[in-house]
């Protein structure tokens, strides 16, 4: 698999409000996803095994990034495939704890776990 470009904690945090602000994307694995009451603010959560699914709803032209526990296999994966498809992506990098991917962001709550759909 080519390398995905990623984008830097720095950056990201940089861009977010701007108007070249990139669209995030929240790929955690179900069971992290489950683990963790909160997600960035603005966020979209979508399965990251069901890429095919939904990356014709993204906006056209618009940056994504792509964001999961650790910022290697499963958002560099997404990542990869929605290239593969020609969309401007990226995904976070920057060492953060297992289960707290979202430390120093503005959060959200999540649907309560009986809510969601994978």
């Amino acid at each position: 698999m080519d390398t995905v470009a990623s984008i830097s904690v720095p950056r990201l945090r940089s861009l977010v409000g701007s108007p070249r602000a990139p669209l995030v994307v929240d790929v955690r694995k179900l069971p992290a996803f489950d683990a963790d009451p909160v997600m960035i603010a603005s966020a979209l959560r979508r399965p990251h095994d069901a890429v095919g699914d939904w990356a014709a709803g993204l906006s056209a032209g618009r940056e994504i990034v792509a964001y999961c526990v650790h910022g290697h296999e499963v958002s560099q994966g997404v990542a990869h495939t929605l290239a593969e498809r020609g969309v401007p992506v990226g995904s976070r990098t920057g060492k953060r704890p297992a289960r707290r991917p979202c430390a120093g962001w503005p959060t959200s709550a999540t649907e309560p776990r009986a809510s969601r759909a994978g």
